[in-house]
């Protein structure tokens, strides 16, 4: 079948022959027995990042670590330590300290450090 374009005239081929039957199964045959989805197989950094304990921001051990979150990583500059850290490691959420998350949310950082 042609037909026509801008850049001049297209053929296209239709396949009429049908399709041969497989006597043999394919590999997918038992797909009972196959995981349907496998969600909770991988590691779980999030999960990993806060049993450490330890303050992603000044690295003291804490006992607790408290988890800082932004809506977007586009909302940050980069001018706050934190938010370096956020964006080079291109994430949404940084455990720290009780005390380094109360210094992040009273909007000066640097003069603290």
């Amino acid at each position: 079948m042609s037909y026509e374009t801008k850049n001049g005239k297209k053929e296209a081929v239709f396949y009429n022959g049908g399709f041969e039957r497989k006597l043999t199964p394919s590999i997918l045959s038992d797909v009972d027995v196959l995981p349907a989805y496998k969600k909770y197989d991988r590691i779980n950094g999030l999960r990993d990042r806060i049993k450490k304990g330890i303050c992603e921001l000044c690295g003291k051990e804490a006992g607790t670590v408290e988890l800082h979150q932004v809506k977007r990583l586009k909302d940050l500059t980069g001018a706050e330590p934190w938010e370096a850290i956020m964006l080079k490691r291109r994430r949404k959420t940084l455990a720290v300290c009780p005390g380094c998350h109360k210094v992040i949310h009273s909007n000066d950082y640097l003069s603290k450090q």
